[in-house]
């Protein structure tokens, strides 16, 4: 699976937790299947913007299955339709933060007219 990161700067990997609070997704790290539209969403008004492309292997979602006792399914679910994970019992969420080394709060999107 490939996953595109729009950014001001080349991130060669990752960093969970490294974003600002104020964004609008949190400190988490979005990233898109659409090279596009993360270019877009990242830079919209400038020409200075990378696009940052991430490779994940599906196996990675089989290893976060097997440490997070949460099937596959379930986390594509997940990772397809952002909202599904709303509905997902407490105990899931839980377990899939701990797999990952976040809070429950980082999986999870912002409620309706939430301000951080």
């Amino acid at each position: 699976m490939k996953l595109y990161h729009g950014s001001r700067v080349i991130e060669e990997k990752p960093v969970f937790g490294a974003g600002k609070a104020t964004n609008d997704y949190g400190r988490s790290f979005y990233c898109m299947e659409n090279r596009d539209l993360a270019r877009e969403l990242a830079c919209p008004r400038r020409d200075d913007c990378f696009v940052n492309k991430y490779e994940l292997p599906m196996n990675e979602l089989e290893v976060l299955a097997e440490r997070s006792g949460v099937n596959v399914r379930s986390i594509r679910q997940y990772e397809q339709i952002p909202d599904s994970i709303s509905k997902a019992e407490a105990a899931t969420v839980a377990d899939l933060a701990k797999a990952l080394g976040c809070g429950m709060e980082d999986l999870l999107p912002p409620r309706t007219g939430e301000t951080e």
